[in-house]
């Protein structure tokens, strides 16, 4: 038996397998504690998660099978994967019509089409707890009309993955060409609606793509020219690696970013060691923390000032008035401000019934963010606000 046979059948079979595998899992924690709601909340969300790790590999090693390749004077083709199996032979045929081609109808499209009308049904509803326990990973981390975000990712994989695959008859560069045409448009898809909530998370979704592109077109070059120069080698390869460092030191610093934010929720004492270099700010945001675990302990509420040392990296006195600061978070999230209305939206302005008395610092706030987010609305109406604020 052909080890590429059995691997084949094993990977068709794989979610079956962890399917078992969870339902083992589920059926322990049952014995123990006699819950049978632990089927109703735990086994959809866990078959999920599992599909959706092994999507991509699955499907790629799925489509190895048609990949054929011609060897010495090409009458006879051999599957890539396996050289010693040949192509539309009875046992090829059988593992292509028989075992993979069911598998990716099932598991590779089936499962996301099933999983797109299952969270199409419960759009409505994606705030509610039963939801979010089933298919909150799916949509975790996007805005609200982008719901779906994760099955048009789930679909740019697939293409990408049936793409790699070794085609009898299909040059490399055509393939090339065809990732990079992919890549584009999801780089415009990316652009466009902008799906995540946390803006870093849009812009490190834009980075990696073009860093993905400048990879698939830099290394087409080797593939269309044999003769290319060193000089221009060099230059593309000096590109592809700019490229990936500036990727990668952008993703270092959003993860060290999400991760600080996570220590300084979860772990301020940790956070306060690892996250703050400064020494003083150090001080600071260490005796507040005390402060505020002794308040806490004796029922106190703390004062605004030692909220501002926890909840602004221990950098306080020099900081905004907590009113404008709350303006400006308010004004950046809303973005255009052309309807404002001062009986309608006074929240802008009130914080506990207590007008902000320093409007020239909040002019200055205002101009900078203004400048900072020229591109989303902001216009004459705004200076005008601000006149009748003067």
């Amino acid at each position: 038996t052909r080890l590429f046979t059995l691997k084949l059948v094993l990977m068709a079979l794989l979610p079956l397998i962890f399917t078992g595998y969870a339902l083992l899992i589920l059926s322990l924690v049952y014995l123990k504690n006699r819950d049978k709601g632990v089927y109703r909340r735990y086994f959809i969300p866990s078959i999920l998660v599992i599909f959706f790790l092994i999507h991509p590999t699955q499907m790629q090693f799925l489509l190895k099978v048609f990949s054929c390749t011609d060897i010495g004077d090409g009458s006879t083709t051999y599957v890539y994967a396996d050289l010693d199996l040949e192509c539309w032979t009875t046992e090829h045929l059988v593992l292509l019509l028989v075992v993979s081609l069911p598998a990716l109808i099932v598991w590779s499209f089936g499962l996301p089409i099933l999983t797109f009308f299952l969270l199409k049904r419960h759009k409505d509803r994606l705030n509610e707890e039963r939801v979010r326990l089933k298919y909150g990973f799916l949509y975790h981390g996007y805005e609200e009309r982008c719901w779906y975000w994760e099955l048009v990712i789930t679909v740019r994989k697939m293409c990408l993955a049936t793409l790699s695959v070794e085609i009898y008859g299909v040059t490399t560069i055509s393939q090339g060409l065809l990732i990079m045409l992919v890549l584009l448009i999801a780089f415009y898809l990316q652009y466009r609606d902008e799906p995540y909530i946390d803006d870093s998370a849009d812009a490190m979704e834009l980075r990696s793509l073009v860093c993905a592109v400048i990879v698939i077109y830099c290394g087409l070059y080797y593939l269309t020219d044999p003769g290319i120069s060193t000089p221009i080698k060099w230059m593309l390869v000096v590109a592809m690696i700019v490229g990936t460092i500036y990727f990668l030191v952008f993703w270092f610093w959003g993860m060290r970013r999400a991760i600080g934010e996570t220590l300084k929720k979860d772990a301020p004492e940790v956070y306060g060691c690892l996250c703050i270099c400064d020494t003083q700010k150090k001080r600071k945001f260490t005796e507040a923390l005390k402060r505020e675990k002794s308040n806490q302990e004796h029922g106190v509420v703390p004062n605004d000032e030692e909220k501002m040392v926890i909840h602004d990296k221990g950098n306080s006195g020099s900081a905004p008035v907590e009113e404008d600061i709350m303006v400006m978070q308010t004004v950046k999230e809303e973005g255009n401000v052309g309807d404002f209305n001062p009986d309608q939206d006074e929240r802008r302005l009130v914080s506990e019934n207590k007008v902000t008395d320093d409007v020239e610092t909040f002019q200055i706030e205002f101009d900078t963010t203004m400048k900072e987010s020229s591109t989303r609305g902001f216009g004459p109406k705004t200076s005008m606000r601000l006149e009748s604020l003067k």
